[in-house]
């Protein structure tokens, strides 16, 4: 009985070595080039201090893989849009953001947002926006990263709120503020920060 394959979206993290932002369009020639030949479509490349995301839809993500060994062993790979089952996509989403996995933090984020009203929805909206504005940040996007995160800063403002889930709304807000003042976009400077004795920070 023949494998049976059907497209499937993921994203593949391969060690960075080296690879800042500004060289976003170098990096998804080299991927595109690699993956020349394979059915893979790439979406996006993104790039971190942390690690290189490369995001792509494929029937055959091992053959991928094999190919993008080229720039790095593959430190993990996962399929978008696969049930978690019952982990909590706030939890998650904090973990993910904490982890420079911002596009996936978004992801869950959203899958609250859209569920949620009020206050909690314009709270999440820009918890999201902020993701997002990281999301720009990897393909060396600055203006775009700066433009997100004073519709996120707008956001968490209105929504009123000081705390959700734990989270310090203020102080990620006062990040956000101190992040404009000093005109750096750099990954790691607004943690989300969760109140009380341990001050935990994603």
């Amino acid at each position: 009985m023949s494998e049976v394959f059907r497209v499937m979206r993921y994203l593949i993290a391969l060690p960075n070595r080296g690879w800042k932002p500004s060289d976003h369009g170098q990096l998804v020639s080299r991927v595109k080039t690699l993956l020349s030949g394979t059915d893979a479509r790439v979406i996006e490349v993104r790039i971190s201090d942390l690690r290189v995301e490369v995001d792509l839809r494929t029937e055959r993500v091992h053959e991928v893989i094999e190919r993008l060994r080229a720039i790095g062993e593959v430190l993990y790979h996962v399929a978008v849009g696969v049930d978690e089952g019952d982990v909590d996509p706030f939890e998650r989403a904090l973990t993910l953001y904490g982890d420079r996995r911002y596009w996936e933090a978004h992801e869950s984020l959203e899958a609250l947002w859209r569920r949620s009203s009020g206050d909690e929805k314009a709270l999440l909206n820009g918890l999201i926006l902020l993701a997002a504005a990281h999301v720009k940040l990897q393909v060396g996007d600055a203006e775009g990263y700066f433009r997100l995160l004073g519709r996120a800063l707008e956001k968490l403002k209105a929504s009123g709120l000081r705390e959700y889930r734990g989270l310090d709304i203020r102080e990620i807000a006062d990040q956000i503020t101190m992040t404009f003042k000093e005109g750096q976009a750099a990954f790691g400077r607004i943690g989300l920060v969760r109140r009380g004795s341990a001050r935990n920070t994603y």
